[in-house]
Parts: C-alpha cells; structure tokens; sequence
C-alpha cells in the first residue's frame, strides 16, 4: 500500500472517530434522563445494533460467496494502468 493511500486512510479514520466523538454531547442532550445508567445502555444498544448489522452483512456475504472470497478483497480487484 502506497505511502500516499495509508495517510489518507488514517485522516479518514481519525476525522470520523473524531465526529462521533463529537456527537456523544448531541446524544445526552437529547436523553430525557441522561444519568449514567441510561447514557451507558445506550452506548451498548448502539453498539450492538451496529455489530448485529456488521454480522448480518458478513454472513450474507459468506453465504452468497463462501470460499471464492480471499482474506484481503483489494488483491482480488483488477486494476488497470492509466
């Protein structure tokens, strides 16, 4: 991976952990109560849903198809010179 790609993969990933970060404050405001209890069950709901639609995706893709997929997808792409 070029030197070029790897740094703007890492600002993409820093700028949106950086976002939600930021929307932790939108996310209090808007609980009616907003005690520890409650902020903590929604940050694990949250982060349930979102791993249950990780999984569904990953093994939706697994069934559709299983063992042709290799471990790193971006060496199955074909790519052409420009």
């Amino acid at each position: 991976m070029s030197s070029e790609c790897t740094a703007t993969l890492s600002l993409a990933l820093f700028s949106s952990r950086e976002l939600i970060l930021l929307q932790m404050f939108s996310i209090l405001n808007e609980i009616s109560d907003n005690s520890p209890r409650n902020t903590t069950s929604v940050i694990f709901s949250s982060i349930g849903s979102a791993a249950s639609v990780y999984i569904l995706v990953a093994l939706t893709g697994y069934l559709s198809f299983g063992d042709k997929v290799r471990g790193n997808i971006v060496s199955m792409c074909k790519f052409s010179e420009i």
